[in-house]
């Protein structure tokens, strides 16, 4: 299991998420992901 903060710095929740599904080991890919933030905005609630 993952746990991110969508937006920390060098790589946001999102890019992370992006980049972990496309791992060649499925089941390395699949694993759960939980993202947070504080956000609010609904540019925020489109992109998750």
């Amino acid at each position: 299991m993952c746990i991110y903060i969508c937006d920390p710095g060098n790589m946001d929740g999102y890019q992370a998420t992006k980049l972990i599904r496309q791992f060649a080991d499925k089941e390395k890919a699949n694993i759960p992901i939980i993202a947070m933030t504080a956000n609010a905005f609904e540019e925020d609630k489109r992109n998750a």
